[in-house]
C-alpha cells in the first residue's frame, strides 16, 4: 500500500487498446523524489479533474516491480484542497525535513501559490506582496 503528497510534474494522456478509454500516466513528485505513477480508467474517470500538472495531490495505490522501474498504481487521486482530513507518519529520521515541506505545501496551496516559485514569494524586502487567504493549513486538523 502506497500513500503520497506530491505535485504532478507531467501528465502523458493514453487510451486502451480495446476500448479506448482514457487513462493517464504522471509523474509526482515530493521532497524525496519523482514516482511515475499510472492511473487505469475506473479510477480516471472518477479522478480526471485533478489530473492537471503543478497541482498537489493524495494518492493511494500499490507499488508495482517490473522490468522497469517500479511504478505506482493508483487507487484513488485527489487535489489536496479536496482532502478533508491527513494523517502522515514520518521516519523519525526524516521528520523536521518532511513536516517543513509539508506545511509550505499547505500554506502555499491555499493561496494559489506554487511554493517552488521563488518570484512569487516576495519584493525583495521579505514583504510579500499578497494578502494572505485562508490557506489549507487552517482547514485541516493537524494530528
Amino acid at each position: 500500500l502506497f500513500l503520497g503528497l506530491g505535485l504532478i510534474k507531467h501528465v502523458k494522456m493514453l487510451s486502451t487498446k480495446k476500448r479506448g478509454e482514457s487513462m493517464a500516466k504522471i509523474e509526482v513528485e515530493d521532497p524525496s523524489g519523482v514516482a511515475d505513477c499510472i492511473i487505469f480508467p475506473f479510477v480516471y474517470r472518477r479522478c480526471h479533474s485533478c489530473i492537471e500538472v503543478d497541482k498537489y495531490v493524495c494518492l493511494w495505490g500499490t507499488v508495482a516491480r517490473s522490468e522497469r522501474a517500479p511504478q505506482i498504481v493508483v487507487d484513488e487521486i485527489r487535489a489536496v484542497e479536496d482532502v478533508d482530513v491527513l494523517v502522515i507518519l514520518l521516519d523519525p529520521e526524516q521528520e523536521r525535513l518532511l513536516a517543513r515541506e509539508i506545511l509550505k505545501v499547505l500554506t502555499t496551496v491555499g493561496e494559489g501559490r506554487n511554493p517552488n516559485d521563488t518570484s512569487q514569494n516576495d519584493n525583495g524586502n521579505g514583504n510579500s506582496f499578497y494578502q494572505r487567504k485562508p490557506s489549507l493549513r487552517d482547514r485541516i486538523p493537524v494530528i
